[in-house]
């Protein structure tokens, strides 16, 4: 019995490892292998229980119920059913991982690996940061490693810097492929081939095998929670980074704090440290609740070169998309503290390494019990330190500068964590000191706006109504707030008020189709009618595949211009747009209604 169970388990091995899954894939492998256990199981039961039918029905009905079982295993090849609209424009699986890329209905790209999003045409802005962030604090860098390929972005971004040559290394040799699909977004990276490298190979390894240094090393975001990516957050793969450095090269590793704790960002801070003591640490910039961070080290540890930073921005023309700025005062009021400042907090605690390997069991553990990015981020907040008390020297303007961004940024978090809380009333007062302090405009009107709604569902109208406008104060471009004021307006019976805000809207966005319909329906309740019409038109100019205002545009055409040939033609496209909307049965008949007057005429 030993002797069957060991060799089945060789072959079984060799057969799964060499055959099923580069043949089959993963999911395939897994599912075939699961309808053989049934087949093997059913035809068990079958033998050795008391059925009166003869053998080959009952091989027949384990054959009908495993090839059943297998087919509805099977159906779409997917473990979990796909969003109602989505569509699959990229997949593949290998012995590393099970690579797509999906489309959903509002038209934007993501990529999954291994059913887990890692970035997508939503995110750009924020895959981008990944790689500027780093360039900027080190400047000109001839040689570049980046581990982690993604979607292409932070790679694309790297090359749009003062950069020689990159090379970007990663296990999943099928993202190669996958990245394709992101090109609007990549520039087609990696075409740039006298300007990019790609490798498929291990990061880990790769680092230990190729003896080449680097002027930068960047680590992309890869959850420790994934299987085998607990080593890029150990000692060792630290030490190696550190190793291959050149003497005033940069490594930089970034990392998404959902789902991890405090407990696992002291762990992995602490491991850092120990490698680079000159350890500074970064927030990412993101609106929504997943937040991210950078842990950067030098050899040397000086990283805070103002005149360099400046410098930086300004070659490779960075601007803050969230914030709307250029300048050094807004890029480093992301900075949180340095090593130095961490020196007591993390003096006890433990080394993640490949013999102690604490994050690789801790971070899915606390996955569990719900660890949230924004409770990570309550958790920064107090570590933060003022930019000015790590730059020494610098003249008082500057040192004020720093001192309104450091507090405006403050600001910003608490009124984050505020609305975590449910404090929709506090998120509103820091968000209004932020706005006060006039910097961060781009991204204070939003979470203005933002926390608005959230009074809304309060009840607090008025309110929220002094939310939006004071969103639209800070932004007056910030169209998706004027809408929203107005349509919040209107459902307060406020129609001459909303009436102006859709206008506003309609003004800076001149293709904002919802704002026209709303227009068109305030003229038409005041038998406004030509200008109702203008509305309409304008609504179905930015976007045609409108039924209903199609219909309305008929009967307006019917009742007011008497314009028949018009009329049928909008009733034809309502009809056509939407066959079974409710509005339809009168489509139908004020056609027939129109062909009986057209036929009496005539």
């Amino acid at each position: 019995v030993y002797a069957f169970n060991t060799v089945g388990s060789i072959f079984g091995s060799l057969i799964t490892g060499f055959i099923l899954i580069p043949v089959l894939g993963i999911v395939l492998s897994l599912q075939l292998i699961s309808a053989i256990a049934f087949f093997v199981v059913a035809a068990i039961v079958i033998k050795y229980t008391s059925f009166t039918k003869n053998i080959y029905e009952h091989l027949f009905l384990v054959i009908v119920f495993s090839v059943l079982f297998f087919a509805i295993s099977t159906r779409d090849g997917e473990f979990r059913p796909l969003p109602e609209g989505t569509t699959v424009l990229f997949a593949k699986e290998g012995i590393s991982a099970e690579v797509k890329v999906l489309k959903d209905e509002s038209g934007e790209i993501s990529l999954y690996i291994n059913e887990k999003q890692q970035g997508g045409t939503r995110v750009e802005q924020t895959e981008r940061w990944t790689g500027q962030v780093p360039m900027i604090i080190h400047g000109k860098a001839d040689s570049v490693l980046l581990i982690g390929l993604g979607t292409g972005v932070t790679l694309n971004a790297l090359t749009e810097g003062p950069v020689g040559h990159v090379t970007c290394v990663d296990l999943i040799g099928s993202l190669k492929s996958a990245v394709d699909y992101f090109g609007s977004i990549n520039d087609n990276v990696l075409r740039k081939t006298d300007q990019v490298t790609f490798v498929e190979a291990d990061g880990i390894n790769y680092l230990k095998l190729v003896p080449a240094r680097y002027d930068l090393i960047l680590c992309d975001i890869v959850h420790p929670d994934d299987v085998g990516a607990g080593d890029l957050y150990s000692l060792e793969f630290y030490e190696n980074c550190r190793s291959r450095l050149k003497e005033d090269g940069l490594f930089s590793q970034w990392m998404l704090l959902e789902q991890l704790a405090p407990e696992d960002l002291n762990i992995i801070m602490a491991t850092f440290k120990k490698v680079f003591p000159g350890m500074q640490i970064y927030l990412g910039q993101d609106r929504g609740q997943s937040q991210k961070l950078m842990l950067a080290g030098s050899k040397n540890g000086n990283m805070i070169r103002l005149e360099e930073i400046t410098k930086n921005l300004q070659q490779m023309s960075f601007t803050d998309e969230f914030t709307g700025k250029t300048d050094s005062y807004s890029f480093l009021s992301y900075f949180v503290t340095d090593g130095k400042s961490l020196q007591n907090l993390l003096a006890s605690v433990k080394i993640n390494s490949r013999d102690h390997p604490i994050i690789e069991y801790q971070s899915p553990k606390n996955k569990w019990l719900n660890a949230k990015s924004i409770r990570n981020l309550s958790y920064l907040n107090t570590l933060r330190k003022p930019i000015v008390n790590f730059l020494p020297g610098i003249d008082t303007a500057d040192s004020t500068l720093f001192t309104t961004y450091f507090n405006a940024r403050t600001h910003l978090i608490n009124g984050r964590l505020q609305e975590n809380t449910f404090e929709y009333k506090a998120a509103d007062i820091s968000y209004s000191e932020a706005a006060l302090l006039d910097v961060d405009t781009l991204l204070t009107s939003d979470l203005l706006a933002n926390n608005a709604w959230n009074l809304v569902r309060e009840s607090n109208f008025e309110l929220a109504i002094t939310a939006f406008k004071k969103s639209l104060a800070v932004n007056h471009l910030n169209v998706r707030a004027s809408f929203s004021l107005a349509e919040l307006l209107l459902n307060q019976g406020r129609k001459a008020e909303a009436k102006e805000f859709y206008l506003y809207t309609v003004h800076y966005d001149p293709n904002h189709a919802d704002a026209f319909r709303r227009l068109g329906d305030i003229y038409s309740g005041r038998k406004e009618f030509d200008n109702a019409f203008y509305a309409y038109r304008m609504s179905l100019e930015a976007d045609d595949n409108q039924p209903v205002i199609h219909y309305i545009l008929g009967q307006i055409y019917f009742n007011y211009k008497k314009d028949y040939p018009n009329a049928v033609r909008r009733f034809q496209k309502s009809l056509e747009l939407n066959p079974s909307h409710h509005y339809n049965r009168e489509a139908r008949e004020m056609l027939r209604k129109i062909e009986a007057m057209l036929t009496k005429q005539g």
